[in-house]
């Protein structure tokens, strides 16, 4: 399957979904990241689900997936309900898990109401957002499949 034939997937199971509640769209973006057709990551080895992040001898965070290759970490997606719009709250909650002392990582994905990938510069706390909206034949979401593919991440 094409990339943007993958993305127009993506976008009507979104549809589909749009009321759903969290944990269902945590099992869909679970199956979706292990799909041949749209980013081939294999299973538990390639998609970390609710991993704990240790803070101080209590606390922890949960980010919702780490998607990895080799045993190493790649990025995290924080993923809300789809009738949510992107918020400052929920922005902090995605970089907060990205620079991490465990994790230190540079790119992160919050999908709401739309998809926002983030650049985290670890050396500046800088950050950059881009954000692609559900919508069919979107160029934007077929460079999202491509470069989130397993095979294509760098």
């Amino acid at each position: 399957m094409d990339y943007k034939t993958s993305w127009n997937y993506l976008v009507s199971e979104y549809k589909k979904n749009f009321d759903a509640q969290e944990d269902k769209i945590q099992t869909l973006w679970e199956s979706y990241f292990a799909m041949p057709f749209t980013f081939n990551f294999s299973g538990s080895d390639d998609i970390d689900s609710k991993r704990s992040l240790h803070i101080g001898s209590k606390d922890r965070e949960i980010p919702d997936i780490i998607l990895r290759s080799n045993h190493e970490d790649l990025c995290i997606v924080e993923l809300k309900r789809y009738t949510l719009p992107k918020n400052t709250d929920y922005e902090k909650q995605l970089l907060n898990y990205m620079s991490h002392t465990d994790m230190r990582l540079s790119i992160g994905v919050l999908i709401c109401k739309s998809i926002n990938i983030y650049y985290y510069n670890q050396a500046t706390n800088e950050q950059e957002c881009f954000e692609i909206p559900f919508e069919e034949e979107s160029i934007f979401g077929e460079k999202f499949v491509e470069l989130f593919s397993k095979d294509n991440f760098s």
